[in-house]
C-alpha cells in the first residue's frame, strides 16, 4: 500500500505480541460460534495435526484467524473478538487506521 508516497506493509494486531501481514489474511472467524460445525472443527483439528495452529494467547479464545503465507494456511487462536479484528483488518485494507480501542476487547 501507498500512503503519501511512501510504500507501507500492513500488519494486523491478533493479540500479546502476534501479528499478521494484513494481506495474507484469508478470514477471520467467530471461535464460539464456527466451532459448533463439524466441517470446522474437522479443519481446525486437522491443522493442528498438521502444526499449522498458533496459539496467540493462554486466553480464551474468542476468534481464528486463517492467513496463506509461506506456501501454505495457518490458523491463528486469538483472544480478540473476530468484530473487532475485522473492523481493524477493514480499517487497514481502506486505509483507516484504527485508533484508541482495547486490545483485550
Amino acid at each position: 500500500m501507498m500512503k503519501n508516497g511512501v510504500f507501507c506493509t500492513l500488519f494486523l494486531h491478533i493479540g500479546e505480541n502476534c501479528s499478521v501481514f494484513a494481506k495474507s489474511v484469508i478470514g477471520i472467524f467467530d471461535f464460539e460460534v464456527t466451532t459448533t460445525g463439524s466441517i470446522t472443527r474437522e479443519y481446525l483439528k486437522v491443522a493442528e495435526k498438521e502444526n499449522r495452529v498458533t496459539y496467540v494467547s493462554e486466553q480464551l479464545p474468542k476468534s481464528f484467524v486463517i492467513t496463506a503465507e509461506y506456501g501454505g494456511e495457518y490458523v491463528y487462536i486469538s483472544p480478540i473478538s473476530a468484530a473487532t479484528l475485522n473492523k481493524r483488518l477493514s480499517g487497514l485494507l481502506s486505509g483507516e487506521f484504527y485508533e484508541g480501542e482495547s486490545q483485550n476487547e
